[in-house]
C-alpha cells in the first residue's frame, strides 16, 4: 500500500507485535475488570462479586497475616485497569506493561485465594482468571517489545 507521498508503507513485525500485545493487554485488564464485578461465590442465598466477598471476609475477620495486608488494594483494581488504559493512550509501552502486570498478579492471587476457600465458587472467578493470564501476556510483550524497540542508554 502506498501512501499519499508515494512511499510504500506496510505493517512490520514490530508493529504486529505491539498490536497483538496491546491486543492482550487492553482485553486482560477489561475482563479481569469485567470478572471482579461479577459473580464470584455464593454466601448463602446471595451471589457476591470480589469486593462484596472481601468486604465480608474483612468484617467475619477470616483474613489473616499477609493477605489481610494485602486485601485492600483489591479494591484498586479499577483505578489501575484505568491507568493501563491511560498509559496505552499516552504511548507509554513500559507503563502499561508494568500496570498490566500488576493486574494480572492481582487477579491471579485473588483467584487462587478463593479457589483454596471452601466456599462454592461463580464463573466470575474463571472470567477474572483469564483476564489475568491474558493481563500478565500482554504486559510482559509489552515490556519486552518497549525495550526491543528503544534499548536504555548505558549510564555513564
Amino acid at each position: 500500500m502506498a501512501d499519499l507521498t508515494g512511499r510504500r508503507r506496510g505493517r512490520t513485525v514490530a508493529s504486529t507485535w505491539r498490536s497483538a500485545a496491546l491486543g492482550l493487554t487492553l482485553a486482560g485488564a477489561c475482563t479481569s475488570l469485567v470478572g471482579a464485578f461479577s459473580g464470584w461465590v455464593r454466601s448463602g442465598a446471595r451471589v457476591r462479586s470480589s469486593f462484596a466477598t472481601l468486604r465480608s471476609a474483612r468484617t467475619l475477620g477470616v483474613l489473616h497475616g499477609t493477605a489481610a495486608q494485602l486485601a485492600p488494594l483489591w479494591f484498586l483494581l479499577p483505578v489501575a485497569v484505568g491507568l493501563v488504559f491511560l498509559a496505552v493512550g499516552l504511548r507509554r509501552w513500559r507503563l502499561a506493561g508494568a500496570l498490566s502486570l500488576l493486574v494480572g498478579a492481582g487477579a491471579l492471587l485473588a483467584v487462587v485465594a478463593v479457589q483454596r476457600s471452601p466456599l462454592p465458587t461463580r464463573p466470575g472467578v474463571w472470567v477474572t482468571a483469564v483476564g489475568g493470564v491474558l493481563a500478565l501476556l500482554g504486559g510482559a510483550s509489552l515490556i519486552v517489545r518497549a525495550s526491543l524497540d528503544c534499548p536504555r542508554k548505558p549510564r555513564k
